[in-house]
């Protein structure tokens, strides 16, 4: 929410300059996708989780986070929202995506 173009500003410079990436893994921020998924499969062992590959997780985490930004313009249009209601929108998902993402993975 304090960074809405951000997303976009990366896709752009992805696709502007695909070495924009190894830059970014430079970041100390940016996620350790192997320790993510270790940490993934320790839970599905420990029966805390559905069994789901650590890539997947990953990818609809990431896409249910910065697709709304993205697609601003888009979501405003098909919701028929001002800039307040979009706002409130984005609010409402940070509950809205952990809940979803909770209830999809827990055993």
């Amino acid at each position: 929410m304090k960074h809405p173009y951000l997303p976009g500003f990366i896709l752009q410079e992805l696709n502007r300059n695909p070495e924009f990436v190894i830059k970014l893994q430079e970041n100390q921020g940016f996620p350790d996708l192997e320790k993510f998924k270790a940490e993934v499969n320790l839970e599905i062992d420990n029966g805390i989780l559905k069994p789901i590959e650590g890539e997947q997780l990953f990818i609809n985490v990431l896409s249910l986070s910065i697709f709304p930004f993205i697609a601003k313009p888009l979501i405003k249009v098909f919701l028929k929202s001002s800039d307040k209601e979009y706002k409130q929108l984005m609010n409402d998902r940070k509950t809205e995506v952990s809940d979803f993402i909770i209830n999809s993975i827990k055993a």
